[in-house]
């Protein structure tokens, strides 16, 4: 599930609040297209950026796309493409479900543990772990957590809980990286 006509709200809003363009781009998605199809579409999008203007370039998603955001910017980094900023809502980077939020999130429609289990068995690592791998590489990051707060709220209502303050710490965050990139 998931498409960019979804994210139409949130994306022009983001693009209103930080004065930049935000491209939501149709990747083919699982299971109809299996890994790594939707990686190969990210890199694409991203290569065919970087070639149309150069950055700086910031990468997002939520959800499952949290995710292939986060493997898209491990390529990034593999490529020597230093990028302004990854923004990660509600990654799914823990396929081993052993974070306590998958417990929370299981009695939810769409995000039954068992279901999970089912189709994850690689990318094995919570936002917690990646926010400490990313400060012990010297990386400038910022984990960002809500209580209470619904899967992707965000990117769904802007008036559900934690939503504003999510959004008002991801354009800090980004403002801040475009400000440190125009230095």
């Amino acid at each position: 599930i998931g498409c960019p006509d979804q994210l139409g709200n949130y994306a022009a809003t983001l693009a209103a609040r930080c004065g930049v363009a935000v491209i939501c781009p149709a990747y083919r998605l699982a299971p109809e297209n299996p890994f790594p199809a939707g990686v190969a579409d990210g890199w694409s999008v991203l290569a065919a950026l970087v070639a149309a203007n150069g950055g700086p370039l910031f990468i997002s998603g939520d959800s499952a796309g949290g995710g292939l955001a986060a493997g898209i910017a491990a390529l990034a980094g593999q490529h020597g493409l230093k990028l302004a900023g990854l923004v990660l809502l509600s990654p799914w980077l823990d396929l081993s479900v052993t974070n306590p939020s998958c417990a929370l999130s299981s009695v939810r429609p769409g995000c039954r543990v068992t279901v999970i289990e089912a189709e994850g068995s690689a990318w094995r690592r919570g936002p917690h772990r990646l926010n400490a791998e990313l400060q012990a590489a010297g990386i400038p990051c910022r984990l960002h957590c809500v209580d209470d707060m619904l899967h992707v709220a965000v990117t769904r209502e802007l008036n559900a809980t934690g939503a504003t303050e999510t959004l008002d710490a991801m354009t800090d965050f980004i403002l801040a990286a475009l400000a440190e990139k125009l230095r």
